[in-house]
């Protein structure tokens, strides 16, 4: 999460304030949407029809409504129930990092799937590499998405399949280093997280 502030901070000075408000704005506003875009375009690209896209997209739109119809399922907190705030979470009204893990997944699942078996050329998969660690610096259970990303390569990529490979795990584990510096830095450990 620190990450994240970083252009908000410079942006809009320190403190909690000055930067939480233009973060939800932020993730809100231009995320949930472009996020909408890539679940209708990785839908199209999967199923290569419009209805299942739309159903797909119309489904993203839906599902917080849906789950605050049921909101008093659950265990309630005193002034809101537990569902309550995990609707505006899922609205990406929140300054939290997981609208912006969600997007990065989204979007490495959009680049995969438009690239897979497509290009010749190792720097895409380096690309991706980079674009994956950026994602498990942000949230490190995206690392689900390194393995997803890997056994498609392993299982879809017709030619140059280990030349691609080692492009993108080794762009991934070098795009990972600062985490590690990090970790090293404040955990005194390269593999301790927060």
């Amino acid at each position: 999460l620190p990450f994240l502030w970083i252009p908000f901070i410079l942006v809009f000075g320190q403190g909690f304030f000055t930067t939480f408000f233009p973060m939800v704005l932020f993730n809100g506003m231009f995320l949930f949407p472009a996020a909408l875009a890539l679940v209708v375009a990785v839908s199209f690209l999967l199923f290569r029809r419009f209805f299942p896209a739309a159903v797909a997209g119309l489904s993203f739109i839906f599902f917080p409504f849906i789950f605050y119809i049921f909101r008093n399922f659950g265990p309630d907190f005193g002034r809101q129930t537990w569902n309550d705030g995990n609707f505006v979470n899922m609205l990406w009204q929140s300054a939290m990092p997981e609208p912006v893990a969600t997007f990065l997944s989204l979007l490495v699942l959009f680049l995969l799937i438009f690239k897979l078996g497509k290009t010749k050329s190792p720097i895409i998969y380096a690309g991706l590499g980079l674009l994956v660690a950026f994602s498990m610096m942000v949230r490190i259970s995206n690392i689900t998405i390194a393995g997803i990303v890997f056994l498609a390569m392993i299982l879809y990529e017709p030619d140059a399949k280990y030349k691609k490979l080692l492009s993108y795990c080794l762009s991934a584990l070098a795009g990972f280093v600062p985490q590690f510096l990090y970790n090293f830095q404040l955990y005194g450990s390269t593999h301790y997280f927060g």
